[in-house]
């Protein structure tokens, strides 16, 4: 069963279809382009994932320099990164 009391914060790396997939499996995870705006840079991505107390969902590793307080949530697959592999990992991670 899928958690609904962890908030998650998709990252801008998590495009479509990926994101939509991850929104309808866990309706409390928001887009860092809807709340921060598209282009913003990983420190600010971070800061309104702390100041929101959401995980950071990425595929991309570049959030390991930052304090990310609710930690990052990182999905990639090792020879596979399509949209279904890597929603897989997810829904197996949730």
């Amino acid at each position: 069963m899928a958690s609904t009391k962890l908030r998650s914060l998709l990252d801008e790396s998590i495009t479509e279809p990926l994101a939509s997939l991850i929104i309808g499996l866990v309706k409390s995870v928001e887009r860092s382009t809807a709340i921060i705006g598209s282009g913003a840079k990983d420190g600010e991505v971070v800061a309104g994932a702390n100041t929101q107390k959401r995980i950071v969902v990425a595929i991309d590793s570049d959030f390991k320099k930052y304090p990310v307080n609710y930690g990052v949530i990182k999905i990639s697959g090792p020879d596979r990164a399509d949209d279904h592999c890597l929603y897989q990992i997810f829904h197996a991670f949730w």
